[in-house]
């Protein structure tokens, strides 16, 4: 039985290293993930943004090397509580020879505060994938796409107490053509079993102070989506996912223009093991830390910068497989 598990791949993009979960970041040029949130930000925003990084994987004794791009931008909006938020990002990963990963990400969020304790949003991010791998081994082109349907809402308890909680339905779609030449019986140009899950997202946080003055944040999430397997069907591949949990921990401050943001998190995944025993993805272990600085006026420039390492641990039964990525970001905007 074939199988992959397409969207293992986005570990590399990081997008949930700095997530904005619970409430909103006190840098306003960084992107909420629930719609919730949107509502409670504090003035409007346009921002872009540039990264760059260096990943190494390590086998065996054998290291291979790849470098790590990724450019974005963002709107967000705040209509006396009626909060809109867009965003889109295209990492690019390039490694040896003609092996490239190119992916794009593009977010709509909507929340609506209702007085100034409870707020609701929706939303649909689509992240769409291609792979191209050449080698003197194997020639694989592969293409993908997951859509979002994201539901949250927001309460606030005593001034300065947030709690979040969110549902998001996913579904994943691809395709595969992969030829191999000493092997030609696992030559592939297929689709992958549409697969469907639902992911959920809860968190509590604090923030308080006010713009302008001395403000402090802190929050921590927590997410997980389950196993899903979609058996193959004669013509199709299998499409799976591993039952995954991830925890995050953001504290920032800022005092005047002046930000310190610190964010870590850690995602397990389980071992997946499908009806064929010689057919399964291992346990993956991922931990994340990111620091970044600002110069964020109330009105006006926001210039940020920061820096990030993510690590994978793939433990195989022939032996552990890391994955180390460093990267550095700059992000520029303006708040209105």
């Amino acid at each position: 039985m074939k199988s992959l598990l397409l969207f293992s791949f986005l570990f590399i993009i990081s997008f949930p290293l700095y997530a904005q979960i619970v409430a909103p970041s006190l840098d306003p040029s960084t992107s909420s993930e629930l719609p919730s949130v949107t509502s409670w930000r504090y003035s409007h925003t346009a921002a872009a943004s540039y990264s760059s990084g260096k990943i190494k994987e390590e086998e065996g004794g054998a290291t291979e090397d790849s470098t790590s791009t990724m450019t974005g931008v963002m709107l967000g909006l705040n209509f006396d509580g009626l909060g809109i938020e867009g965003s889109s990002f295209n990492p690019k990963v390039k490694g040896s020879g003609e092996n490239t990963i190119d992916v794009t990400r593009n977010t709509v969020l909507l929340g609506y505060l209702f007085g100034d304790l409870f707020s609701i949003g929706i939303g649909q991010r689509t992240t769409t994938l291609n792979i191209e791998r050449s080698d003197s081994n194997m020639t694989m082109d592969m293409d993908g796409e997951e859509t979002e349907q994201i539901a949250s809402a927001t309460l606030r308890i005593a001034e300065v107490i947030f709690l979040s909680a969110g549902i998001n339905n996913i579904k994943e779609t691809g395709h595969i053509k992969m030829t191999i030449p000493v092997m030609p019986s696992m030559n592939a140009d297929v689709d992958l079993e549409e697969m469907s899950y639902t992911q959920t997202i809860f968190g509590v946080g604090i923030l308080s102070g006010n713009p302008g003055d001395f403000q402090f944040k802190a929050e921590i999430s927590m997410t997980s989506s389950p196993e899903k397997v979609e058996e193959a069907s004669s013509s199709q591949m299998t499409n799976s996912t591993q039952k995954s949990d991830t925890s995050i921990g953001v504290v920032e401050v800022k005092t005047g223009p002046y930000f310190l943001g610190v964010s870590s998190s850690t995602k397990t995944e389980a071992k997946l093991t499908m009806s064929d025993p010689n057919d399964s993805e291992a346990e993956k272990v991922t931990t994340s830390t990111m620091v970044g600085v600002g110069y964020l006026m109330e009105e006006g420039l926001l210039v940020s910068i920061s820096s990030a390492t993510e690590i994978e641990t793939e433990k195989k039964d022939s032996g552990d497989v890391k994955t180390t990525e460093n990267s550095y970001s700059i992000s520029i905007g303006y708040s209105f």
